[in-house]
């Protein structure tokens, strides 16, 4: 059947479009852990007459982020006398990713002014190498991020 006739019977209300998202599956394990977890988050001092939650100043947050280095189409608005970007990578079907490490923590502020704004800092996953043979862009031994 072509593609303008699938279309014709969309329009017609012979069938509909669905999009369906996977939903994972948690075990008597993984609920069981859960709730061990939310329960940690109490503070001890005010169960079981008033609970609440720890501050949580002393929890610090990790997590990871990947970022591919381009895209494979870009689009730029760029004034009449600008140059067109150079863009270049060895294969537009596998473009590099950098994966960072983001560290944040709970603000912390004393007589409403802010001491700690959380942020403690986005690290990237390199190594310092030195280069094996010299090139138009550095020179042989120098160092630069590996990725």
């Amino acid at each position: 059947m072509s593609r303008s006739t699938l279309h014709r019977r969309l329009k017609e209300g012979k069938f509909r479009r669905h999009t369906n998202a996977i939903k994972f599956t948690l075990t008597e394990q993984n609920m069981k852990e859960r709730v061990r977890f939310f329960t940690q988050m109490f503070d001890s001092l005010s169960l079981p007459d008033d609970p609440t939650f720890k501050s949580l100043y002393n929890v610090i947050y990790i997590d990871e982020k990947w970022f591919y280095r381009t895209k494979k189409n870009q689009i730029y608005y760029l004034a009449p006398d600008e140059q067109i970007p150079r863009r270049q990578v060895k294969s537009k079907n596998f473009i590099e990713k950098v994966m960072f490490l983001g560290v944040t923590a709970r603000p912390r502020f004393e007589n409403g002014v802010c001491t700690f704004d959380g942020k403690l800092g986005i690290f990237p996953f390199t190594k310092l190498e030195p280069a094996k043979r010299k090139s138009p862009n550095r020179p042989r031994g120098m160092l630069f991020n590996f990725v």
